[in-house]
């Protein structure tokens, strides 16, 4: 560490430790199991009132679901009751509130990743096998995460006021990754790819379209890239 010039705060640092607390998980030679005084306090959470409650005990849950078999599926009754003007605390609710108690009580240890070994992931839905990973995440790419944080962002920023139309957006999206500066690789992914620069957009012709689906089509791309630029502005 000195001859990197690292150094470390004492008060920060614990040594000859058999298991250690990181992020709500407690972390041993046997696995990672969850935080004992996290699970308390979900046992001790009483029947939520409101929407703010039942989002309180619902997220606290989540943030162990990789511990829980299924968790989506057994959750959701209760992500159904987020939404709004859904919230009614019936009997159905109550069921699935003491059956998330009994399995957080229960959570397995994961045991730790051989990192010696070759992960290899099976996506059910697009059947693409993703043989490399990163420590944290062995359940995906480094590149897969970078590429999915940045579509988040994306959409986020661009849906904001067509919250039900976003998947109508997502090939802008690949077009805007595609063309924007990387600094790994010194220039644009399209540029790496084809060997010169991205073109620009340019102002579309309505009138070469006497097909009125197509019309209708070049109008629709041309409100989008307005507000596109729009938004690109007002960022």
């Amino acid at each position: 560490m000195e001859s990197q010039s690292l150094y470390a705060k004492v008060s920060k640092c614990e040594f000859r430790m058999t298991k250690i607390l990181y992020l709500g998980h407690m972390i041993s030679a046997t696995g990672v199991q969850v935080h004992q005084e996290k699970i308390r306090a979900i046992l001790d959470w009483p029947p939520p009132q409101n929407l703010t409650e039942l989002r309180g005990f619902f997220g606290l849950c989540s943030y162990y679901r990789r511990f829980v078999k299924e968790f989506p599926q057994l959750g959701a009754p209760l992500t159904d009751l987020t939404k709004k003007g859904a919230f009614r605390w019936m009997g159905e609710a109550q069921q699935v509130y003491e059956k998330l108690k009994e399995v957080m009580s229960s959570c397995p240890v994961l045991a730790l990743p051989y990192f010696n070994e070759p992960f290899v992931l099976e996506c059910d839905a697009s059947g693409i096998e993703l043989n490399h990973s990163t420590s944290y995440h062995p359940q995906t790419d480094g590149q897969t995460e970078i590429v999915n944080k940045w579509i988040e962002g994306y959409l986020r920023n661009y849906v904001s006021g067509q919250q039900k139309a976003w998947v109508h957006w997502l090939y802008l999206g690949e077009y805007c990754y595609n063309t924007t500066y990387h600094i790994s690789i010194g220039m644009t992914p399209f540029k790496a790819l084809y060997g010169y620069d991205t073109p620009s957009f340019i102002d579309l012709a309505f009138d070469q379209s006497n097909v009125p689906k197509s019309h209708d089509m070049l109008q629709e791309c041309q409100d989008i890239l307005k507000a596109l630029k729009e938004n690109l502005q007002y960022a």
